[in-house]
């Protein structure tokens, strides 16, 4: 299973290294004030960096205990994803 997650991340590499163009000339939006750095902005990008650390380094354990636990009963899975589902819905609209 990793052998094949190395393959294609090493295909993606070598596609981004040959294949894609620079986008330096993408930052001069940053600098000609398209987008405001304002303190609202920089606590979103906070919040967000420490959120995607977090669910980075938990996410490998909740899945462990989810195949260890509940995967007996496939329904109970589903039962997991159902609070996120309704949430996004609810806040979708």
């Amino acid at each position: 299973m990793f052998s094949l997650y190395l393959i294609t991340s090493l295909i993606s590499l070598y596609y981004i290294i040959t294949k894609l163009d620079e986008t330096v000339d993408l930052r001069k939006d940053y600098k000609d004030k398209n987008i405001e750095n304002t303190r609202e902005f920089n606590l979103f990008l906070i919040f967000m960096g420490v959120f995607s650390l977090i669910s980075s380094l938990t996410a490998h354990i909740y899945l462990i205990y989810l195949r260890e636990n509940i995967t007996a009963e496939f329904y109970l899975i589903s039962y997991l994803f159902l609070p996120g589902g309704y949430f996004i819905y609810v806040f979708a609209k």
